[in-house]
């Protein structure tokens, strides 16, 4: 999904809404590098263990563990913007650029999902994609391998997915997963 994403659209101003991790962070950097793309590639997280209504996260570290995911690859230093995605201070750094992709991959809890996905949509570019992370629990979406369910999403982003359906700022491209994918009109 991420390698179609930025060989379809090759966004160059990337923001990842709650980054844990650096997984992702880590892979949007190697896309870019591999596609010769000159993205600036940024991430909004408190770095805490703090959590929603349905995650708990280990307690660690987050930069330092997000930098030796970066080391491994050989990426340059993460940009990383310490923050609760809701904060004044995120809000402004949101709204200081056009985005050419948002993740929106933060809190599970329906309040901090809808305000995320507003403020996304408000400041993507045009054209820009957005991404709704763990948001297809009341799709028709079914999966099943070797009787393992595979995991559809949680209640808070999966609302949100379903508002944005009606929503006539994007467009619904497709999902993967549990992962939902629009395009801003």
């Amino acid at each position: 999904m991420w390698s179609f994403i930025f060989y379809k659209f090759k966004p160059i101003t990337v923001l990842e809404i709650g980054v844990y991790r650096g997984q992702t962070l880590s892979l949007f950097e190697i896309l870019s590098k591999e596609l010769k793309l000159k993205s600036q590639v940024f991430g909004i997280s408190p770095l805490t263990s703090d959590s929603d209504k349905v995650s708990k996260y280990a307690v660690l570290d987050y930069q330092q563990d997000i930098q030796k995911n970066f080391n491994e690859f050989n990426l340059p230093k993460p940009n990383l913007f310490k923050a609760f995605s809701t904060e004044k201070k995120a809000i402004k750094f949101i709204e200081s650029k056009k985005w050419d992709l948002i993740y929106i991959d933060g809190s599970h809890d329906y309040e901090v999902v809808i305000e995320d996905t507003k403020n996304s949509i408000k400041n993507l570019s045009d054209n820009g994609i957005l991404i709704l992370d763990d948001s297809s629990l009341y799709t028709d979406f079914d999966l099943e391998l070797k009787s393992v369910k595979i995991f559809k999403g949680h209640p808070g982003p999966s609302k949100v997915f379903e508002s944005l359906l009606f929503d006539d700022r994007v467009e619904y491209l497709f999902g993967v997963g549990h992962n939902n994918i629009f395009i801003k009109r």
